[in-house]
């Protein structure tokens, strides 16, 4: 015996062709609220999908941006000769980048007095401030923005990412405290290499992690 055909012994006065649709409505209803949550889980995970995939792409440049400096402060750079340049050129050229005042009228004298050997040493003194603050800031954004976005990273990733930002910052310490002892430079370049070859490890993880959670999927 059918379910409807026994159910109105139940529920008296109730024939089996109301109760199937009251019944009806109640499955579809439950039904819908079924596909809601479904469709609201399906919306919610290509969100985190793409939010993932900008979180890779964006941490990735700047990790670009941070080694690019870092590298660039451990080896051979090209530096303006000042071969054009006057004291007022020089003024301008040390305002550019916050060079305490006093500094730069210092400089400019010397310049003045006909001793650009001096001045320019006294000038590559403040460039290389200047470059190991803005390798520092790139750093930090670099390294900011992975840990407000971890979550988007899976652990193996994370950790990879966190060594790689443990061997640049040794290079970075390195580049801020230079030394002239071949030991210490030897090191110096090892870590560079090492830091070189995370960073390779690191962009193959990425572009099989992201190659796995597509965009379309």
């Amino acid at each position: 015996m059918a379910w409807t055909t026994w159910l109105p012994w139940v529920i008296p006065g109730v024939t089996s062709a109301v109760l199937t649709a009251i019944l009806g409505i109640f499955f579809n209803t439950k039904l819908e609220k079924h596909k809601h949550i479904l469709q609201k889980k399906v919306q919610d995970f290509s969100l985190y999908n793409v939010k993932r995939h900008e979180s890779y792409a964006e941490l990735y440049k700047l990790i670009k941006n941070a080694e690019g400096r870092l590298m660039s402060l451990s080896g051979l750079s090209n530096s303006n000769s000042f071969s054009d340049f006057n004291s007022e050129d020089i003024k301008k050229y040390l305002e550019e980048f916050n060079t305490p005042k006093k500094k730069i009228l210092e400089i400019v004298k010397l310049w003045d007095e006909n001793k650009e050997t001096l001045a320019i040493q006294e000038i590559r003194e403040y460039e290389k401030i200047r470059d190991v603050r803005k390798a520092k800031e790139t750093y930090g954004a670099a390294r900011n923005y992975w840990l407000e976005h971890e979550l988007y990273f899976e652990e193996e990733m994370n950790n990879k990412i966190e060594d790689y930002f443990t061997s640049l910052n040794k290079l970075l310490i390195h580049i801020d405290f230079p030394t002239d002892k071949l030991e210490e430079i030897k090191k110096r370049d090892k870590i560079k290499k090492d830091t070189q070859n995370k960073l390779s490890n690191l962009k193959d993880q990425m572009t099989k992690e992201l190659s796995s959670y597509s965009i379309d999927k």
